[in-house]
């Protein structure tokens, strides 16, 4: 799931970077054709990938056949990038939107209808899937909701860019000029940029948990429980909540906010169903050491560090180098740095950001070493999802270590 975050991060960035020609390839009516045509192709050739996985759901592990679903959903999505690319450069779509009065005016509407047209292409994904995904994991959810649990799941990562974007679009509407002018210079961008990430940041988790529909646990065993592992380690937070993600059939758990008055605690119902008392403890103590660990700041670092890369990537420095070496056509140009900003992204957050999401995850497993006596809990939660997903314990993971690596870090702990 958490790599539908790249991709949707990849796809704001080709918007982003992209500079209009100023000329169309096609007329609006070829552009129209070309543009049907290819999502018709993307949606066959995502049908024959399922249909060929569904014959051979049966006559392979299904260990293997999770495998091989992961697989086409990740090489689909990529097509989805290549196809979007195409949508803006080859067809541009860009150039057509904005002989919309309103989408001219108001450029983020622009945006949104981009984004929109990506998530299109996810959800033709997910949607034909969906048939194999009941094979492999036969859970009470249905095709509606699985699409939209993966929709709602990832888009709130576009949130911050959407609430920047649109309030700079609304500034631009006020009848205050030296507003606008000093919003046009660097320290006018730094300075609003700082203040509305910071006000996302604070209050950003409180409209998460509302997209997702959350809604707070009722009293109970479960939610007494929770209050005391929290109040053991001294940890504040707004409310505790259900999270219906995939229905709720995942057994998982997060935590939200830096500030505790906007810091929610989220369990899923399968958390709830299927854990022991004290291995419920021992995911809370996990969360809890993400909070004591400061780790959602330092995530938060790390997206600010993306940023500034990625501007100092785009900067008008890097264009005139580029320039200077006798590159100065306008598209070619805007395809280079999107290439290269796209390069970036993958290394940044796959390799560097995800090296330390999986120790980050350590560290907040060994956490339960700090609140209780033994881990051995947090190791039987493992062996549990393991189970309940149906997918090997040494299945890869590129944001967390495999649930066998896991269990084994926490096994020698114990040891030592």
């Amino acid at each position: 799931m958490f790599g539908n975050f790249i991709y949707f991060i990849v796809v704001l960035l080709i918007y982003a970077t992209y500079q209009p020609s100023g000329s169309t390839n096609f007329s609006s009516t070829e552009t129209a054709c070309l543009f049907i045509s290819l999502a018709f192709l993307f949606c066959g050739w995502t049908w024959i990938l399922f249909h060929r996985l569904g014959k051979r759901i049966g006559r392979e592990s299904m260990a293997l056949s999770d495998h091989r679903f992961s697989t086409i959903q990740f090489r689909l999505s990529v097509m989805a990038i290549i196809i979007f690319v195409v949508d803006i450069y080859g067809l541009n779509v860009t150039d057509l939107l904005s002989r919309v009065p309103v989408l001219e005016t108001i450029p983020t509407f622009q945006a949104v209808i981009c984004l929109l047209i990506f998530i299109g292409y996810l959800s033709i994904v997910w949607a034909i899937g969906y048939s194999v995904y009941r094979r492999i994991d036969p859970a009470p959810i249905g095709r509606l909701g699985y699409v939209m649990s993966n929709i709602s799941f990832s888009v709130p990562v576009l949130m911050p860019w959407l609430i920047l974007s649109g309030v700079y679009d609304f500034i631009q509407f006020l009848p205050f000029d030296y507003v606008r002018r000093f919003l046009a210079s660097a320290g006018g961008e730094l300075l609003y940029f700082v203040i509305v990430l910071a006000a996302i940041v604070i209050i950003g988790p409180a409209v998460i948990q509302k997209f997702w529909k959350c809604k707070p646990l009722p009293p109970g065993p479960a939610r007494e429980r929770i209050e005391s592992t929290c109040m053991k380690a001294n940890v504040s937070y707004r409310e505790i909540v259900q999270w219906p993600v995939f229905g709720g059939r995942m057994i998982t758990a997060g935590v939200m906010g830096l500030v505790k008055k906007f810091r929610y605690i989220l369990v899923t119902r399968a958390l709830l169903q299927y854990l022991s008392p004290e291995e419920l403890d021992a995911v809370i103590a996990h969360e809890i050491g993400h909070v004591k660990k400061k780790h959602l700041l330092f995530y938060l670092l790390f997206f600010a560090g993306y940023i500034l890369i990625a501007d100092i990537i785009y900067s008008e420095p890097a264009y005139l180098l580029l320039t200077s070496t006798g590159f100065n056509q306008p598209t070619g140009s805007a395809v280079f740095f999107s290439a290269a900003i796209i390069a970036f992204s993958l290394i940044y957050f796959r390799y560097i950001f995800g090296y330390f999401m999986r120790n980050f995850e350590r560290q907040a497993d060994a956490y339960a070493f700090l609140m209780f006596d033994t881990a051995t809990p947090l190791i039987s939660t493992f062996k549990k999802i393991a189970y309940a997903s149906g997918q090997s314990a040494d299945k890869p993971n590129w944001h967390h270590f495999s649930i066998s690596r896991r269990i084994g870090f926490l096994e020698r702990c114990e040891r030592d």
